[in-house]
């Protein structure tokens, strides 16, 4: 089977499991392991829809064996209790040799009835072709042997000298991971060519369940929030105090974002077209900054920690926004040296700068064939790397506070979902949604103090809510006060 059957029957796998469909996923990541018994994710995910403890045990004990590091199936194998397995110890192995259990394909093989879950590893068998030609082989051998020893019947036979051979060691089920190189500097002021990019499936793991610690009072926290008619909302993260944000604005607003400096830029309205707003955090004395044309459409402004620039996104078109046309511009908040920091030939996108100001994340699609990737550049936009090689897309990138990790969305599960990875280790990438079945989750944003994220979803029905949870998903858990018969839209926390 083709690598990417595999994987689209490995992604069928996990989303039946997502939606607690154990059966159907179960069938499909059995038969996924009967073709590639060296795949993580389907062990893991099959731990999470067998039916007992043994079962479980067994799932669990294969991921330790591919992956030893793997903390997730460690903490679950270890609430199941009784010992670990080999592979996830540090001492010396024992020197016995284990009895492998027998597998699906085995038992089926065997004319048995197979177990309720894939047993243990599934050892290769070898391929008939290479054992006939072996078989061949050794008879000549022998043949040939027995003439030899003909004619040299009473002489003592020479024993010869054994060169030792090349030995190649190979962990079992060890999988390669690809270096993440980015392919020259994709985005720049001058860029004329597309860049090599060949996105890759990526398997993604739920985060390690650690533990939570006591989390502050949601009073702690207010955010801002749009509706679907652009009016702007204060709200308490307990869902008390809802207050129209901008008293004194009255046209539509949207894509606010709020600087430590008590200031906030915004997209407003000029006549019928959008442009970049600030305004104090009250929405007193409000500016247009930006002066495009008639045909300009403007998007996603972001403040820089200290105040001094803003970040923002600017697409022509006579009628409409020409996604593929998205360019990222930095301005200062008084209107002045407005800069284009990308000019590519495909889309760039959502920015957001990193808590020192050196750096932007932001979303490019270097493809050109709608497969958006997260980049990170410096701050003018040179030195672009993608962090992100997956299949779908990936936008909405959001950094943590200390600037260690980027929160943001994907689709490389199908739905859009919110995920979190080291800026460091981009490939230690987890799921933070993975609970939410089916449903849309979009624009995550950390709180000052990193404790939580915020993001809006429908997943508890038709329209939008705000929800908040920790970074580790443990803690999950919808906004009160919220209207719910109109989509709530691009929540962000108020500085301090």
């Amino acid at each position: 089977m083709a690598h990417e059957d595999i994987s689209e029957l490995l992604k069928a796998g996990i989303q039946a499991a997502k939606d607690k469909n154990k059966k159907e996923a179960r069938r499909l990541l059995e038969q996924v392991l009967e073709i590639d018994d060296s795949s993580e994710p389907a062990w893991m995910w099959l731990a999470s829809v067998v039916d007992t403890p043994r079962e479980r045990r067994i799932c669990l004990e294969n991921v330790l064996e591919i992956n030893p590091n793997n903390a997730r199936a460690k903490d679950a194998l270890a609430a199941l209790g009784g010992p670990t397995p080999a592979a996830a110890r540090t001492e010396a192995p024992s020197t016995g040799t284990a009895q492998p259990r027998p597998t699906v394909r085995q038992q089926r093989a065997a004319g048995a009835a197979p177990q309720a879950a894939p047993a243990g590893r599934r050892r290769r068998g070898v391929n008939p072709v290479v054992f006939i030609g072996g078989a061949i082989l050794a008879i000549g051998l022998i043949v040939v042997g027995l003439l030899l020893g003909t004619n040299q019947i009473g002489a003592p036979a020479a024993t010869p000298t054994l060169a030792p051979a090349a030995t190649e060691v190979v962990a079992l089920g060890a999988t390669a991971r690809a270096t993440l190189v980015p392919n020259g500097i994709v985005v720049t002021n001058d860029a004329t060519q597309l860049p090599t990019f060949t996105p890759t499936y990526t398997n993604t793991p739920n985060p390690t369940m650690t533990p939570t610690p006591p989390l502050p009072p949601l009073t702690k926290y207010h955010l801002a929030y749009t509706d679907a008619k652009n009016a702007a909302w204060g709200i308490v993260a307990d869902g008390t105090q809802k207050a129209t944000l901008f008293a004194n604005i009255t046209a539509p607003i949207a894509a606010m974002s709020f600087a430590t400096s008590g200031k906030v830029a915004y997209v407003g309205l000029e006549g019928d077209r959008p442009q970049i707003f600030v305004a104090d955090a009250d929405g007193q004395n409000n500016t247009q900054i930006t002066h495009f044309g008639g045909h300009e459409f403007v998007s996603s402004p972001s403040y820089s920690p200290d105040g001094t620039k803003i970040a923002f996104v600017e697409s022509p078109g006579p009628d409409k926004e020409d996604p593929a046309k998205r360019e990222i511009f930095v301005i200062n908040p008084d209107g002045s040296e407005q800069t284009q920091i990308t000019n590519n030939a495909f889309e760039d996108r959502d920015p957001a700068w990193s808590p020192d100001g050196k750096q932007l994340a932001f979303a490019s699609d270097p493809t050109g064939r709608k497969n958006l990737q997260i980049f990170v550049s410096d701050a003018n936009g040179a030195n672009a790397k993608a962090l992100t090689t997956s299949t779908g897309d990936n936008y909405s990138p959001s950094w943590s506070p200390d600037g260690k990790r980027l929160a943001f969305v994907s689709t490389r599960d199908r739905n859009e979902n919110i995920y979190i990875m080291p800026v460091a280790s981009p490939l230690d990438t987890s799921i933070l949604t993975f609970d939410g079945g089916s449903s849309s989750n979009r624009t995550p944003s950390w709180s000052p103090d990193g404790v939580f994220i915020v993001f809006s979803s429908n997943r508890g029905g038709t329209v939008y809510q705000l929800y908040l949870m920790t970074p580790n998903a443990k803690f999950i858990q919808k906004l009160a006060g919220q209207d719910d018969k109109t989509d709530n839209l691009d929540p962000s926390f108020l500085p301090g």
